[in-house]
């Protein structure tokens, strides 16, 4: 009420409309505070997000490319500003993934990981980029090194016990799958693995 036009404020509400699911609003409110503000990094990422979430949501194979190309160009001016920004590189990753430009989506995550070697987010894109091409055991390495950055994760371990059940490994898989269970006593998404993996095991009871 005090300033409507406020970047931040259009920002906030754009999230708000994000989270009720009313991605119309959402889109609207991000596109009217990325012109308001447009060398606000965080908001110009969101925005990009949320172009590349809608493209990802279509039926339509033109309306999915024209998201993704649009976020793509949200994100130029905030690469510009701000070229050490992780979350500009993750996202240029992803958005470039859904365009099938997975070469440029692998040079973006691994420019997110040269970063912050420590963030475990970059690891879980480079890890999908590897098995989208096949390389199964380097998508269970990246997610290694996901586990590494953040030992606390029981649902990076869940997902390395799935990989590893994938390959036929049961027994470090349930070795993994103990792990998470270790770090989340009773967590559903542990639970849900164990279900994925005793499924393939012939374990149905």
């Amino acid at each position: 009420a005090l300033s409507p036009g406020d970047a931040a404020t259009l920002a906030f509400n754009a999230e708000v409309a994000l989270l009720q699911g009313d991605l119309a609003t959402a889109r609207r409110l991000y596109e009217r505070a990325a012109a308001v503000d447009p060398d606000g990094v965080r908001t110009q990422v969101a925005y990009a997000q949320l172009l590349g979430f809608s493209a990802s949501d279509s039926d339509s194979d033109s309306d999915s490319e024209g998201g993704a190309e649009r976020g793509l160009a949200v994100l130029a001016r905030a690469a510009e500003l701000d070229p050490l920004n992780m979350r500009v590189h993750m996202t240029r990753s992803t958005l470039l993934s859904q365009l099938g430009r997975d070469a440029d989506a692998q040079a973006a995550a691994l420019r997110a990981h040269e970063i912050d070697r420590t963030a475990p987010a970059p690891h879980g894109v480079l890890k999908d980029l590897a098995a989208l091409r096949g390389d199964a055991a380097q998508a269970v390495a990246w997610e290694m090194m996901a586990f590494r950055a953040d030992p606390r994760d029981h649902e990076i371990a869940s997902q390395i016990a799935l990989s590893l059940a994938a390959l036929g490994e049961f027994d470090a898989a349930q070795a993994w799958l103990a792990e998470a269970e270790r770090l989340a006593p009773g967590h559903i998404f542990p639970a849900r693995m164990a279900i994925d993996i005793a499924y393939p095991c012939g374990d149905r009871e």
